[in-house]
């Protein structure tokens, strides 16, 4: 397990597929208690579906607002199983949190 120094705030990674019309909500409630929004975008499911465009469309939107600080693309190594997907995919997030 990592050794965390000097943390000085708190940061919110979100996966997002779909239902992306949620986050805002959900970041607006606690933005006063976050340092660093970043949201992985997983463009395509495991079952080989296609992110909708109209969900990409608003992650880009919350990040032109100010909404959410990040947004990253999650490629996914389709030869690992769903749960080391995952957790490749929530490293991914709280790397790119921890530099920022």
């Amino acid at each position: 397990m990592k050794e965390y120094k000097n943390i000085e705030g708190i940061g919110l990674g979100i996966v997002a597929f779909d239902g992306t019309e949620h986050i805002s909500n959900i970041v607006e409630e606690i933005k006063p208690f976050l340092k660093y929004v970043v949201v992985g975008l997983q463009i395509k499911s495991y079952n080989g579906e296609q992110m909708d465009p109209t969900d990409l469309n608003e992650i880009i939107k919350l990040k032109e607002q100010g909404i959410i600080d990040e947004y990253i693309f999650v490629d996914l190594n389709e030869s690992k199983e769903p749960k080391a997907r995952e957790t490749d995919k929530r490293n991914y997030m709280i790397d790119t949190i921890e530099k920022n």
